[in-house]
This record gives structure tokens, sequence and C-alpha cells, in this order.
């Protein structure tokens, strides 16, 4: 990002979102170019020159590493195998939280937040997986969740239990 002391000539906008130096967005581009995004993927610049995935872009360069049964049928084979791995990785984010309570007295280490940062993405790949057998977008499915919850907020029925509240 640039900074008051940059001249403004030197700034880059991009769609009024962010904005960056031209030497930070050269090096976004350069890394996209190194990790293969598609010349027109939709990125997000950030300081350091990392790129973020949209969610339909990660859904779609996801389902190129789905090795499963029935995977991309949207059969009851493929949903059972994708919600159970949904499942099973979500139970070992419990777990390593749980041994944060028992093991490290509530702090959640260096170590302890890179694993659980893995695991959250195994969950975002399964999520993904789902949406596709599914037939949608996990774009739609978060903006349908954001509308919900907004919507009950509205309401004050956002504490609480229960799916129609």
């Amino acid at each position: 990002m640039s900074t008051p002391d940059e001249p403004e000539a030197r700034k880059f906008v991009a769609t009024g979102v962010v904005t960056v130096t031209v030497a930070d967005l050269e090096q976004a581009l350069r890394t996209a170019h190194m990790k293969g995004l598609k010349q027109d993927a939709p990125v997000t610049v950030t300081r350091s020159g990392e790129w973020n995935l949209l969610m339909d872009e990660y859904q779609q360069r996801a389902t190129t590493t789905a090795i499963y049964p029935g995977a991309g049928t949207g059969n009851m084979q493929a949903l059972a195998y994708v919600a159970l791995g949904l499942t099973g990785e979500a139970g070992e984010i419990a777990n390593k939280v749980k041994k944060v309570l028992r093991d490290d007295n509530g702090e959640v280490s260096t170590l302890r937040r890179a694993e659980l940062f893995g695991e959250l993405g195994d969950v975002l790949w399964y999520a993904a997986m789902l949406a596709e057998e599914l037939g949608c977008s996990l774009a739609s499915v978060a903006s349908a969740n954001l509308m919900k919850l907004a919507d009950r907020q509205e309401r004050d029925v956002i504490g609480g239990s229960g799916d129609t509240r």
C-alpha cells in the first residue's frame, strides 16, 4: 500500500477497492503469473504482493483436484463422500482447539494457529466440493448466508436456534 511519503502519481487505484503502489501491483502480477493464474482471473492485491482468489475461482480450481467416488455427478455417493469429508475436517479443527485448551492453557501458539489454518483450508475444499455437487456456486452460498444473517439481525433473532427463525 502507498504511504503518505509516496508521490500521488505512484498510486494505482483498482476499481475503488484498494490503493496500491505500482511496485505492489507489478509484484502481484508476477506472483499471479508464477502461481499459474489465468490472465483474466479476478484477484485482490494486498500490500505484500500476495493474491486472493474470489470464491468461484477457488471452487473452479479446487474441482481439478476432486478425486472421489462420483466426483462431479451430484449423485448420493458424491454427496455422502464430501459431506463426510467436511464433517471429518471440522472434527479435526475441533480436536486441535481441544488440545489448545487441554495442553496449551487456552493460548493459541504459532504452531497451533498454523495447524488450524491448514485444517480450515481442508474445510473450505470440502465446502466447495459440496457446493459443486449440489450444482451451486460457493459465492452464491456465501451471499445467501450473509442475506439470511442480515435478515435475522434486522429482526433481532440472530441469537437463539432454529433454521426458520
